[in-house]
């Protein structure tokens, strides 16, 4: 009797002793996982460096102020429809000038044009840059805006819109921007909405950058001074090219 229970014993200190080696064992192999290095390893990691190294390229600026200064000229012709009908004027020159400044992402912009059509405009918009560094690099901006038309009527819109800028080179990019401007009263039974659309190429040289864009916009007039109300919409299209200074 004493010899099957010490044969027992011995036994369940085997199987005990067996568990100890395989947890051992297993331990050890989980310890040489963590610290196994591969090729495909180091692909990823090397991946993973690569990203959160351009997020941070994309995400920061050593550069907390910015400004800008701009000078533009447009050649456009103005196109007027009443009723259905349509009539082409003869080439109108437009001359206008902007000023930016940018602290981190949030912006001001004023900007002032004159044309030989008997017409002017000022405007004042605040800026907020959705995604990039500056203004000078890969960027996408919304703003919201005050624009005051001096024509035959005066009229003070409120617009909304957004632009955006694309290097294609180091030194050359593509850039668009679009605005509406919302429905406004002067007061003088006219209402005047209208939107803008402008794509354009340009290039930097230092501080010097060159630009030219296909600048569209489109303002529609409504009138009722006597009888049922008139729709005009007016169209001035053409080729703009200006220079900017960043600083």
């Amino acid at each position: 009797m004493k010899k099957i229970i010490l044969a027992l014993i011995l036994l369940s200190q085997a199987v005990f002793a067996e568990d100890n080696i395989f947890i051992i064992i297993a331990k050890k192999q989980e310890e040489k996982k963590k610290y196994c290095w591969s090729l495909t390893d180091w692909l990823m990691t090397k991946k993973k460096i690569a990203l959160m190294d351009q997020w941070l390229a994309l995400h920061s600026s050593p550069n907390n102020f910015e400004f800008s200064l701009a000078g533009y000229e447009k050649k456009y012709k103005l196109g007027s429809a009443t009723s259905g009908v349509t009539t082409t004027g003869e080439t109108k020159t437009l001359d206008s000038g902007e000023l930016a400044a940018y602290y981190k992402i949030l912006g001001f912009t004023g900007a002032y044009g004159h044309s030989n059509e008997s017409s002017s405009f000022y405007d004042a918009r605040a800026n907020l840059r959705i995604f990039g560094t500056s203004i000078q690099s890969t960027n996408i901006t919304g703003f919201i805006g005050r624009h005051h038309f001096n024509n035959t009527e005066k009229f003070d819109n409120w617009y909304w819109g957004g632009s955006a800028s694309l290097y294609l080179l180091s030194f050359l990019g593509v850039d668009a921007s679009y605005k509406r401007y919302l429905s406004a009263d002067n007061g003088n039974n006219s209402k005047l909405q209208g939107h803008a659309l402008e794509p354009g190429i340009f290039l930097d040289l230092f501080i010097l950058r060159l630009s030219a864009s296909y600048d569209k916009e489109v303002l529609d007039w409504e009138r009722t001074n006597t009888g049922a109300p008139t729709t005009t919409r007016e169209t001035r299209k053409g080729w703009k090219y200006g220079i900017k200074v960043f600083f």
